[in-house]
């Protein structure tokens, strides 16, 4: 499974590569949502791992234009922001999950659970922290 993580912090980033290590993924990473777009035109990953606030570029907003391109995509939000409008924002925009930043163990599993699958399927993730 090839995953692209998108996040403007280079240390969060770190952290989810070392995350994905485990699941032996082939990862490749970028800072904003424009790096983002290119990428998954040239590269065609199976996940995107995406964070919400990024200059110029957020995340729902790049979700947004990736999943209009590209459908099938899976996109996980990653971000540090538990807030129900922000999920909804990047539900509409076509992502299958909301992770927070503080709950990684989550999302790891989470992961684990895909790894080797075609497609995301289960829906519920964005309400999983609240139950």
């Amino acid at each position: 499974m090839k995953v692209l993580i998108t996040d403007n912090d280079a240390q969060v980033r770190a952290l989810l590569r070392e995350l994905l290590r485990e699941l032996h993924d082939d990862v490749l990473e970028c800072a904003d949502g424009h790096m983002a777009l290119r990428l998954c035109e040239t590269e065609q990953p199976d996940l995107l791992l995406m964070d919400i606030r990024m200059p110029q570029l957020n995340g729902i907003e790049t979700t947004r234009r990736i999943i209009a391109a590209h459908p099938d995509l899976q996109v996980l939000i990653v971000t540090q922001y538990d807030d129900d409008d922000l999920r909804m924002k990047a539900r509409e925009a076509g992502a299958q999950g909301y992770f927070l930043k503080d709950d990684l163990l989550l999302l790891q599993q989470h992961l684990r659970r895909l790894h080797g699958r075609d497609r995301y399927s289960d829906t519920d993730e964005y309400n999983h922290q609240h139950n």
